[in-house]
């Protein structure tokens, strides 16, 4: 009975990693390959977003678990999402666009690794200091993802262009 749980899961982890990259090669338009990517964007923002709350909840608390769940999802992603683009064929010009998606994918996995894990030491006994040392520390090393955004979107907008159609507003993200 336990050999063949084992053998279904071994089963489904290859058939995942087997179709993980083929889903990247059934985009054929330049506008699917934008809506692709930004979702990959968006889902990032929200687990961003998810971090932030957590950390909120667990400085409440003192009990810092939770921030390390969601730094494993979000790396998980990004890990995931990093492979996906570098086995995606290029289509409607998206070569610069795809590798520079690659690029701010890394750095966000740099910025986690710098400036998200410190917070994971943090216990009930932190002090003060201790947590604004570490916001501190976020806030300088978080300083060139505004830049790090702009160079994707002024991308993206180019590759609309390039491909006939015309990237709306995010309302702020």
């Amino acid at each position: 009975m336990k050999n063949k749980i084992l053998i279904r899961i071994a089963v489904l982890f290859v058939f995942a990693i087997g179709t993980v990259p083929a889903l990247a090669q059934e985009l054929t338009t330049g506008l699917q390959v934008n809506n692709y990517m930004s979702d990959m964007l968006d889902t990032l923002f929200a687990k961003g977003q998810a971090w932030g709350r957590e950390l909120n909840a667990d400085q409440k608390s003192g009990d810092y678990s939770g921030i390390a769940r969601c730094r494993r999802d979000m790396n998980a992603k990004l890990d995931e999402d990093i492979t996906l683009l570098s086995n995606m064929k290029d289509v409607g010009g998206s070569e610069e666009f795809r590798k520079a998606m690659i690029n701010f994918f890394y750095y966000e996995k740099e910025l986690i690794r710098t400036s998200f894990i410190p917070f994971e030491s943090l216990t009930s006994a932190s002090t003060d200091d201790d947590i604004t040392t570490l916001h501190n520390n976020l806030i300088t090393n978080a300083q060139n993802e505004d830049a790090e955004v702009g160079k994707i979107k002024k991308l993206q907008d180019d590759y609309a262009k390039k491909n006939g159609f015309t990237i709306t507003p995010d309302d702020g993200k």
